[in-house]
């Protein structure tokens, strides 16, 4: 299940020790994926998802279809350093690649 609907059938409240958990697993895996080189760029509730079963909760991510490859995108990770983006006009040829 989604994270939005694990927290609504805890009864909308986590313990302090679940959320550091579910956070920290959270920003392993987005450690993770940078090491890659790649960057998720639509980071939300739905794409978050909490597997049960076990006496911990097992976060899982998903949903990298607006993810990019860092090194691919030159004027991206001068985004991410402070450099203001390049203009940028997307035919619909480039955006259905």
């Amino acid at each position: 299940m989604d994270l939005i609907d694990y927290i609504n059938s805890r009864g909308y409240h986590l313990p302090e020790h679940e959320a550091k958990t579910i956070a920290k697993q959270l920003v392993d895996a987005l450690i993770e994926v940078h090491s890659r080189g790649v960057f998720h760029r639509d980071i939300k509730l739905d794409n978050i998802l909490i597997e049960t079963g076990s006496d911990v909760p097992r976060v899982r991510l998903i949903d990298f279809g607006s993810g990019r490859l860092l090194y691919l995108f030159s004027e991206t990770t001068q985004q991410l350093c402070g450099f203001r983006p390049l203009p940028l006009s997307l035919t619909i040829t480039f955006v259905s690649l």
